[in-house]
């Protein structure tokens, strides 16, 4: 018996849901399929017809069957490598400037971030029969990243969300793997966090042992009569959340701005930080500034323990907006559309 096929055998490949003219194109499908995830992807598709089964006078087994609507999962996690799938988390990018090892590009918010068409191409039997299957409407609901200092793995990013249609074909040959553009994943070491008032002047906040971010867009997919498909999306509520654990070194960082004052907890609101950067550095020159503005502190954790363990506080805060900044990038992004 031939060798069974593996993840080697299998390639996957994402581009927007625009058309040739730059139109979103919500589950009709990318004009460019182009643009790989990451590194280490762990990728997960799963569809489900909404069957109902009935029942009635007679029998204790179903009598009929009949399929709702199609609803698909999705979720993936890959090393944050490459910054252009943040399209479908943030919004779209505006124009890029720069050439090669100096690209720049700032993301913005978006009401209506971009979809996704996710072709996954699989050697069912290696150098003979392959299978194609194109996910459409790939639309993102929440993303994650973060980092536990002194570990030796990446800096993952996790998305997840809902895919409107899929489509399965049997192509003649297989679908070659791209590889990301940012060719080294990055580790914590490569990580900064900082505050500022105006957004220029930055000050570094020291000793974090543990950093995640969380983003909810909200995202829900409709249906309408006429198809068992979705036949639009629906963004509600934004959500940015920051949770950080550091060496509890002084009570002014966070635990103030937590009270609204220096003595204790006052009854108006916390102290906002105005500007909160989390630096992402990548190869020698290049980073992904994620620039959160209006941010709140709203729960704080401080464990006291014995002598074996080091004094620590855990702090979640809410921020009001994104952007995203590129600096100093290797490669242009591949063609949109």
């Amino acid at each position: 018996m031939a060798a069974s096929p593996t993840g080697a055998n299998a390639s996957v490949l994402y581009g927007f849901e625009l058309t040739a003219g730059g139109a979103d194109n919500f589950g009709s499908g990318a004009n460019l399929v182009n643009k790989a995830f990451g590194y280490n992807l762990d990728l997960s598709m799963t569809s489900d017809r909404s069957m109902n089964y009935s029942y009635g006078p007679g029998s204790r087994n179903w009598q009929s069957a009949k399929a709702g609507k199609y609803n698909g999962t999705w979720k993936g996690d890959f090393d944050l490598c490459d910054p252009w799938i943040l399209e479908t988390v943030i919004g779209p990018h505006g124009a890029i400037s720069g050439s090669s090892g100096s690209y720049a590009a700032t993301f913005s918010e978006s009401d209506s971030p971009s979809t996704m068409e996710i072709d996954v191409c699989k050697a069912v039997v290696p150098g003979s029969t392959y299978s194609l299957t194109k996910y459409y409407g790939c639309s993102v609901k929440e993303a994650s990243f973060g980092y536990e200092a002194g570990s030796d793995e990446p800096i993952r990013l996790s998305l997840s969300g809902e895919y409107s249609n899929e489509a399965l074909s049997a192509p003649s040959s297989f679908t070659s793997q791209t590889l990301p553009d940012q060719a080294a994943p990055i580790i914590f070491a490569n990580v900064t966090v900082a505050t500022s008032s105006n957004g220029t002047d930055y000050t570094t906040i020291s000793h974090i042992d543990k950093l995640e971010v969380k983003i909810d867009n909200d995202t829900e997919h409709r249906w309408a009569g006429g198809s068992d498909k979705a036949v639009r999306r629906k963004y509600g509520e934004r959500m940015y959340d920051i949770s950080l654990t550091k060496l509890f070194d002084s009570s002014a960082t966070l635990k103030q701005k937590l009270y609204g004052n220096s003595t204790g907890p006052t009854a108006s609101n916390p102290t906002p930080i105005p500007y909160l950067k989390v630096t992402l550095a990548a190869e020698v020159s290049a980073t992904m500034s994620w620039i959160f503005t209006n941010v709140y502190p709203g729960r704080r954790d401080e464990p006291t323990a014995g002598p074996k363990d080091e004094l620590t506080e855990t702090v979640d805060l809410r921020a009001q907006s994104c952007s995203v900044v590129l600096a100093g990038w290797d490669t242009t992004e591949p063609s949109r559309y």
